[in-house]
């Protein structure tokens, strides 16, 4: 009869042995996906806030383009005006200011990660806003005759299209495809 218990007594430590091990690895496995959850988790969260935060810096600096823009302007405005003014030394003077403005506009958007769109010739839907069409026989359809302002990248990403006027087919010509 001791043969036969420790017989049983083996049979019952093997099986609570096995269902121990069955166990420990149900729950390793819970563990492992629980860690790949959270890291997954992580990973979506760090994105996130990064988007936000590069969304918050965008709608800052979207504010600061619209000054940079103003000075740009009064300063080709000035520039336009420059052989009739140079009569007066304190137009002369404030063109000096405004490009000093123009500068450290350039140099603050420089140092924020903001960079201009490398200008090119023809139009181009990802970087431009098209705002007038023209027709003139010198350029290209499709390409770009005149920037009314300047679209601007922050860190890669399409901070603001450039605005532009685009050469169209003459009005007798069929448009092309």
């Amino acid at each position: 009869m001791d043969e036969q218990n420790s017989n049983s007594l083996e049979h019952n430590t093997a099986d609570e042995l096995s269902m121990c091990h069955k166990q420990l690895m149900d729950s390793e496995e819970r563990y492992q996906r629980l860690f790949a959850d959270f890291d997954n988790y992580r990973r979506r969260i760090d994105r996130e806030k990064a988007k936000i935060a590069w969304e918050s810096r965008a709608r800052v600096l979207r504010g600061a383009l619209e000054l940079v823009d103003t000075i740009d302007r009064a300063a080709q405005a000035l520039h336009t005006q420059k052989a009739l003014l140079a009569d007066f030394d304190g137009m002369i003077q404030a063109l000096a200011g405004i490009e000093l403005l123009q500068k450290a506009a350039t140099r603050f958007l420089e140092q924020q990660g903001v960079r201009p769109i490398d200008q090119t010739k023809h139009f181009d839907p990802t970087l431009h806003e098209a705002l007038a069409y023209t027709y003139d026989a010198e350029y290209a359809v499709g390409d770009i005759v005149e920037i009314f302002e300047k679209g601007y990248v922050l860190e890669g990403e399409l901070l603001r299209p450039a605005r532009v006027r685009i050469n169209e087919s003459a009005p007798n010509e069929p448009a092309s495809p």
